[in-house]
């Protein structure tokens, strides 16, 4: 099983942002990009807090839509998220 992502939970934190808040936030970001296929929900964001690692876009939307909270960029590596995986 995996350890939990306390880098996400922090900055999740800092951001000041529900699991909901972030989900609705990545399936606005993925329809203003015409990704019509991602789903999200706050059980998903959850599960990635638990230590799942999320695949496809997803990952590069979670950065962009905390970096938008927090006014700042985020990277993969910020969140705990290994660049490398798809």
């Amino acid at each position: 099983m995996s350890s939990p992502n306390e880098l996400f939970a922090a900055l999740m934190d800092s951001a000041g942002c529900s699991r909901s808040a972030l989900a609705k936030d990545i399936r606005e970001l993925a329809a203003a990009r015409g990704l019509n296929n991602i789903r999200c929900d706050h059980v998903d964001v959850g599960r990635w807090l638990q230590g799942m690692v999320p695949r496809g876009e997803k990952p590069a939307l979670i950065a962009e839509a905390l970096g938008r909270r927090l006014g700042r960029a985020v990277s993969l590596n910020d969140l705990g998220f290994p660049a490398d995986h798809r």
